[in-house]
Parts: C-alpha cells; sequence; structure tokens
C-alpha cells in the first residue's frame, strides 16, 4: 500500500470543515516583537471577552502585559521558548508559545503553553493548523522534539482543535478541570 494512501483516506473522512483547510490561511507567521503589545492586548481581551475558557479570567492592559511581552522575549532571544505570532492586516491576531522541557521526559519533548487566536485571527479551521504547523516546524528545527505536550480546559475550544490535529488525552491535569494531552512526532 502506498505510504500516502492512508493519509489521503483520512483526509477524505474528515469534518467538512477540513476542507477549509485545504487552502493557506491568510495569516503571517513570525516572531514577535514589542512593538505587539497593544495587538496582543487585544486579542487577550477579545478571548476573555468571548468567556472563552482559557487560564486568563480577566482582561489585561498594556502596563501588565508588557512586562510579561519582554519576559517572552528574553526567553525566545535564548533558545528557551519558541512564540510565533499569527499577523494579520499587520496586527498580531494570535501566537502560539512553548518552552523546552529539558531533563523533564524521556525523550525530547516540548511544552505548548499558550494558544491565542482572535476572532479576527479565526478563519475556519485553517488558521489554528497553519500557526500550529509554523510553531511545530520551528520546534523541530530548533529543539529536535519527539513529542509535544499541553494542558486544556475540558472547556476550552482549542481541545477539539488538538485532537484534530493528532493530539490525545493521556490524562487528567493537576488543575481541576484540564486534561493533559500530548502528540508523539515519531
Amino acid at each position: 500500500m502506498p505510504e500516502n494512501f492512508e493519509r489521503q483516506n483520512q483526509e477524505e473522512n474528515l469534518p467538512e470543515e477540513k476542507r477549509d483547510v485545504q487552502e493557506k490561511s491568510e495569516l503571517i507567521f513570525r516572531d514577535l516583537r514589542i512593538e505587539d503589545c497593544d495587538d496582543m492586548v487585544k486579542a487577550i481581551n477579545s478571548v476573555v471577552g468571548e468567556g472563552a475558557s482559557i487560564q486568563r479570567k480577566e482582561k489585561t492592559t498594556r502596563e501588565e502585559w508588557l512586562p510579561i511581552l519582554q519576559n517572552i522575549l528574553e526567553r525566545t532571544r535564548s533558545g528557551q521558548d519558541i512564540c510565533v505570532a499569527a499577523e494579520k492586516n499587520g496586527h498580531i491576531v494570535g501566537w502560539l508559545g512553548g518552552k523546552l522541557m529539558e531533563g523533564k521526559t524521556d525523550m525530547p519533548t516540548a511544552e505548548v503553553f499558550t494558544a491565542i487566536l482572535s476572532k479576527e485571527g479565526r478563519g475556519g479551521l485553517k488558521n489554528f493548523l497553519d500557526l500550529a504547523e509554523s510553531w511545530l516546524e520551528r520546534a523541530q528545527k530548533e529543539w529536535k522534539i519527539k513529542k509535544v505536550v499541553t494542558e486544556t480546559s475540558l472547556e476550552n475550544r482549542a481541545l477539539k482543535l488538538y485532537k484534530f490535529i493528532g493530539f490525545v488525552e493521556s490524562g487528567p491535569a493537576e488543575k481541576e478541570g484540564y486534561v493533559k494531552l500530548e502528540k508523539n512526532l515519531e
């Protein structure tokens, strides 16, 4: 059986939304910059305002977010984190960030610690899939990872998206109402 037959067959049986994924998203993926602070605040506040089930429950301000962004940028420059920004029409509409879990697992593993895509950044599944793929490609290239893990709320709509791209539940998380997910890349 040809190697790509199984993948082709799986794609034919995916939910209808998968058909939207065949085209590339309208987003540009790049590194975060300090001047993205206001756009990030707007995206966070948009997602919080929707009542999305994310770790942050309160809206933020530029004054509160700027030191957090500075920390993210420092950790990214030092190679501890990888954070990929999603830009649309010159503005950040989301990002995906993760860190290398050195010495904590039996194989090179990264942990996704943030995934935000504001309403303006969504476009069916394709934008989330392209953002995740962009981040995974960088993490594999820079860290040579074999596995990715994350935790998300059972109420978070991203849970379905993570599962759609191959993550499986690996048990309950320490935080009540959350679940651990993992994806093997080998």
